[in-house]
């Protein structure tokens, strides 16, 4: 990045807004095997983490991801969610073939993961299940009454058991 640049900074090749509360873009060819994303970043925008290397990512205090913010990131295995993080639309997280668990910090009032998989906080909703686990077989939790539209999108799983209480399926 240009020194004097009015609108955007860089931090070790990753661009972040001047104000340093959005993530704009992490570098594809940065060969980091983790990252954990500065305090004060409250959004994470569209394709930011787009075929990242990483294996590992910590979202710390994003609030918010965008559509694909995850897109292609073919070695990544875990998501740490922060316990502020309101807002993952469907799709933020795509093409990620090796992601085997979600972790949700604990406190967060919107999500929580149950083995790695991402519930709603009260685990009503089955939101995402890990698209690179290898199970043959996906109990869902007895507490559930709706699975998310695309909850088991691109998922190698080959039975799942549905609990009777599910009323929805999105």
């Amino acid at each position: 990045m240009a020194e004097g640049n009015q609108k955007y900074c860089d931090v070790d090749g990753v661009v972040f807004d001047k104000e340093m509360t959005t993530l704009l873009s992490y570098p594809p060819g940065k060969t980091a095997t983790s990252y954990s994303v500065p305090d004060g970043i409250k959004t994470v925008e569209s394709n930011a983490f787009s075929s990242a290397r990483f294996s590992t990512v910590d979202l710390n205090g994003v609030e918010t991801l965008k559509d694909a913010a995850f897109n292609t990131c073919a070695n990544l295995t875990s998501i740490t969610i922060p316990s502020n993080m309101s807002n993952i639309p469907e799709g933020a997280i795509a093409a990620c073939s090796q992601l085997t668990n979600y972790y949700v910090a604990e406190g967060n009032e919107t999500y929580k993961d149950i083995d790695g998989v991402l519930y709603s906080a009260d685990g009503k909703t089955l939101i995402i299940y890990p698209m690179g686990r290898n199970d043959a077989t996906y109990v869902i939790d007895e507490g559930a009454t709706a699975i998310a539209g695309k909850a088991f999108a691109s998922a190698k799983i080959k039975e799942i058991e549905i609990p009777k209480a599910i009323s929805d399926i999105g």
